[in-house]
């Protein structure tokens, strides 16, 4: 599953990317996006339910979360 979310994210298939996000299970998305580089997460985290956000965010690991909580607030990543 995480290549098919790598390539439709490189695909910009932001649309079919939402829907696949949103059927999969919490915490086997926390574990997938783990694989994931922050720059790559703002987009993903974006895509997900408020709600899902919320929970997969509570799932990461603490050490990831914290590296992610750095790249979120940093000004020059804000979109």
């Amino acid at each position: 599953m995480e290549e098919r979310i790598r390539t439709l994210l490189k695909e910009k298939n932001y649309k079919i990317l939402k829907i696949e996000l949103s059927e999969m299970n919490n915490s086997d998305l926390a574990e997938i996006l783990e694989e994931f580089e922050p720059s790559e997460l703002v987009t993903l985290f974006r895509l997900m339910k408020k709600d899902d956000q919320v929970e997969v965010f509570a799932l990461l690991d603490p050490n990831f979360s914290s590296e992610s909580i750095n790249f979120f607030t940093d000004k020059e990543n804000v979109f």
